[in-house]
């Protein structure tokens, strides 16, 4: 996809409400996952920001879902799958600790 795409994607009120849905539940899943997964307490500890705040993080990741070739057209699932496959990268990009 051009940038002109992308942004187009990443800022398309459809996409941006189905990318609120899909972190929030990728989240939910975040913060029941076993304990013993890589990273785990980051992982929880943005799973609950991203789920108390979601208007405020679904842009960012709306973008991140845009820049991995997702589309407004793309099913529920690859949604979540998408939110499930950066999320350790987002957590690296605003680690806190």
């Amino acid at each position: 996809m051009t940038y002109a795409t992308t942004y187009a994607v990443a800022i398309d009120a459809a996409f941006t409400s189905r990318v609120f849905m899909a972190i929030r539940d990728c989240g939910r899943d975040i913060i029941n996952e076993d304990p013993g997964t890589a990273n785990h307490a980051n992982r929880v500890l943005l799973a609950k920001i991203v789920v108390a705040h979601t208007t405020e993080w679904s842009p960012i990741f709306s973008y991140r879902l845009a820049e991995l070739g997702l589309l407004t057209s793309s099913t529920d699932a690859e949604l979540k799958t998408g939110c499930a496959s950066v999320w350790d990268a987002m957590v690296t990009e605003v680690y806190w600790s």
